[in-house]
């Protein structure tokens, strides 16, 4: 299938005159797509997009993640609007801003988790009326059952634990996938690893690829790393020695990822399938002096995004794009039934045709526990920044890729445009928002409360991310 290729240059900042010319020679240039092909969507959990190979991570911490991506349509620049885990998968399964879906944090302040309103529809419950055979496969606590993201899964597998290795994940997820799975209909197959969470595992084999020596030196160096960071919650972190952990996880993850992607090449169902692979989130690790994630720098929320078609040509997509753009990119690639409805719902756009926009990002709620409340528009290479407790930041990414030198003072227009704007996109988002229905609340189980705190969301006062 031939498709265009979304530009990689600014969007244009007032006025439709250039918009719909871009539309139509992208519908233009778009070949029949398939119809309800089977579908494996792989989330990764807290990876950073520049530990990956194939966006130019220096160490080998993916191989068989780069091998897909080989032959996948690669997205360079993909920013999550929210760098945390439900509120992102939720964007992922309706194609709204969490400002849309109302879904803000894992956990709120009281215990309370909250979960998409019943009039926004999500992509798995659409392919189960359709009659996919629909499955999900989860690695944590905070997209277990209760969340709501289990809605339209016929089969579902999670841990009793706050966690499970993917491995374990990966195994059910192969027992499931059968060789005769699809063959009286097409599947849904949901796999979330969880693995580069913290708190970190050292894991011994995998850590000796990864030395603390020059090189990791001079890329933490680059990028403004200090030595070490202090988390809100006070714990003190060691920015090499979590890096490396963090690599080493990475490492694990992807060679369990390896193997069940041998097996699915193996299958019978293989050429009649799309594989999606996309994070959720990134990770701080210490950088901007911040070691986890839920702010708004761009380490947080620059995550990896592949799609792999039997069909389509392998390519690299520069523009930026988000969350949001993921089902509406799928559906330009294959055609499913109920898409139509869904897009009515959906802010995303199909990145492989449409011109691309600014792009409105926020702070977690939790991080109004710790007092702050963070705001950022990404507009091209530009990116303003409100941080909240101090002046808002402009940075000039093409110049500036780690957002080190605030340019505001020397460039104010700039400044003063990209707030108003983000003030504008907030207040749109929101009130399409409170069309699609508020997000509801629903009390958790103290064992929920005590599982989410072993993975660090959750303050002795009940306030969590």
């Amino acid at each position: 299938m031939v498709r265009s290729r979304a530009s990689g240059g600014d969007p244009v900042l007032f006025g439709p005159a250039l918009i719909w010319p871009a539309l139509i020679l992208g519908l233009l240039s778009c070949a029949e797509p398939h119809s309800r092909p089977n579908l494996v969507v792989i989330t990764l959990d807290t990876t950073r997009a520049d530990h990956v190979g194939t966006y130019g991570y220096y160490r080998p911490t993916t191989p068989s993640l780069d091998a897909l991506a080989a032959e996948s349509i690669v997205f360079e620049q993909m920013v999550v609007p929210m760098a945390t885990t439900l509120p992102s998968h939720t964007t992922l399964f309706t194609g709204t801003h969490p400002l849309e879906h109302g879904v803000t944090a894992n956990l709120t302040h009281g215990g309370q988790q909250l979960h998409a309103s019943e009039s926004l529809q999500t992509f798995p419950t659409v392919l189960q009326a359709d009659g996919y055979q629909t499955a999900g496969f989860i690695s944590a606590t905070p997209l277990k059952k209760g969340s709501g993201i289990e809605a339209g899964f016929d089969s579902w597998s999670e841990p009793k634990s706050p966690q499970r290795t993917a491995s374990v994940t990966l195994a059910a997820a192969t027992r499931w996938l059968t060789p005769d799975r699809g063959k009286d209909a097409p599947f849904l197959v949901w796999v979330h690893l969880f693995e580069p969470h913290g708190p970190f595992t050292a894991h011994t084999v995998a850590l000796r690829k990864f030395p603390d020596d020059q090189p990791l030196k001079d890329w933490l160096d680059e990028r403004g790393f200090e030595a070490e960071s202090v988390r809100p919650t006070g714990q003190t972190v060691l920015t090499a020695e979590s890096t490396n952990k963090y690599d080493s996880e990475i490492r694990v993850m992807d060679r369990h990822l390896g193997k069940f992607l041998d097996h699915a090449r193996q299958s019978p169902w293989w050429n009649n399938t799309v594989v999606v692979v996309v994070g959720d989130h990134g990770e701080g690790l210490g950088q901007h002096g911040m070691a986890g994630h839920g702010g708004t720098w761009r380490e947080q929320l620059h995550a990896p995004w592949m799609i792999r078609t039997p069909w389509d040509e392998p390519q690299r997509v520069s523009s930026l794009v988000t969350m949001s753009d993921v089902l509406p990119t799928l559906f330009g690639l294959a055609e499913f039934s109920g898409e139509a409805e869904l897009l009515q719902q959906m802010s995303g756009r199909d990145a492989l045709s449409a011109p691309p926009v600014a792009q409105f990002e926020q702070s977690s709620d939790r991080q109004k526990t710790f007092g702050r409340v963070e705001h950022a528009l990404s507009v091209g290479r530009w990116r303003w920044r409100n941080p909240g407790n101090e002046e808002a930041q402009l940075h000039e990414l093409g110049a500036d890729p780690h957002e080190q030198r605030d340019l505001s003072k020397t460039h104010p227009i700039h400044a003063i445009l990209m707030a108003s704007w983000a003030a504008e996109m907030y207040q749109k988002l929101e009130q399409q928002g409170q069309a699609l229905g508020r997000a509801e609340r629903t009390e958790l189980s103290a064992d929920q409360v005590e599982q989410l705190r072993a993975l660090g969301y959750v303050e002795d006062d009940i306030e969590g991310e």
